[in-house]
């Protein structure tokens, strides 16, 4: 009886410590994956691992490099800027972001990001300049390998968010998380790239958690935003937010910065994916981008 009761006992403890919940499945190139689920047999922190390094390729296959490349429109206008002093003509209006592959289907892939990332960034001399934006996926980042045009579908300057258009397959699609709480763990992924280093190709991902969720901007055609905790960097702009689950919560919009210029810990802006929902709704664009399972 005694071994009975030691042999009962051995196996409630041997359950308890078990985490049986579940799997979270996607759809990748039309595949169920799963994300989040920690191992069993490996024991607790072996699974943890794992789990993680799981959620890590999860969003690192889903984020891009948003590069704009400009030149002057013919060479008179180079002319005339270096006559103004303008030193290097083709590099003015250049910028850098992240973005999210969102969605995939035959022949075209969907990228969200932010408004800014794919505006020109001098705007009083954009009418002298002709400018592409270009996707880069982290093997081909910060070099001129296999950058692919895209094509703006959606934008909104005051809510800060822009959807893409790339003619290529790329394989992945992204759930949405439309109704994210407030202290719930989250991590923000990016290319924080910087003028001296642009040709940084290492993704940034940071853990953190969802500060505030929807405050409501001070002028309502700008929307709702979150707060974020997760260290974000210049070139993270456009990059997203992301639960556990492999769910995208919002994309990085702004942040506020010291007097040396440095981001304040703590103080990030985000959008959420329900922004750019919205705008695709008001552009009649949401059947292009979600209407179809291909």
């Amino acid at each position: 009886m005694k071994h009975f009761v030691f042999a009962l006992i051995f196996s409630l403890f041997a359950l308890a410590s078990c985490d049986c919940s579940p799997a979270t499945h996607f759809y990748p190139a039309g595949n169920s994956q799963t994300v989040a689920t920690e191992g069993i047999r490996d024991g607790p922190r072996q699974g943890r691992r794992n789990a993680n390094q799981r959620l890590m390729s999860h969003i690192k296959e889903r984020t891009v490099l948003i590069s704009v490349d400009c030149t002057p429109i013919n060479d008179d206008v180079a002319k005339m800027l270096k006559d103004l002093g303008v030193q290097n003509p083709s590099g003015v209006g250049d910028g850098w972001g992240s973005g999210i592959i969102v969605r995939s289907k035959k022949g075209a892939s969907y990228i969200f990001t932010a408004a800014h990332v794919v505006e020109f960034s001098n705007a009083k001399m954009a009418e002298y300049f002709k400018c592409e934006v270009h996707v880069q996926r982290e093997k081909d980042a910060g070099t001129k390998d296999n950058k692919i045009v895209a094509s703006l579908v959606a934008k909104s300057t005051g809510r800060d968010v822009a959807v893409l258009r790339v003619p290529v397959d790329l394989g992945v699609n992204t759930e949405l998380e439309l109704n994210p709480f407030t202290g719930e763990d989250i991590w923000a992924a990016g290319f924080p790239v910087l003028k001296m280093s642009r040709n940084s190709k290492i993704i940034s991902i940071t853990k953190g958690t969802l500060a505030t969720a929807n405050i409501p901007a001070r002028k309502k055609s700008f929307g709702n935003y979150h707060r974020v905790t997760s260290q974000v960097y210049f070139g993270n702009s456009g990059g997203g937010i992301w639960n556990k689950e492999g769910k995208l919560l919002s994309i990085v919009s702004s942040l506020f910065t010291g007097n040396g210029g440095d981001p304040l810990e703590g103080q990030y802006n985000t959008k959420p994916v329900g922004e750019v929902l919205h705008i695709l709704d008001k552009s009649f664009k949401y059947k292009e981008v979600f209407g179809d399972l291909n």
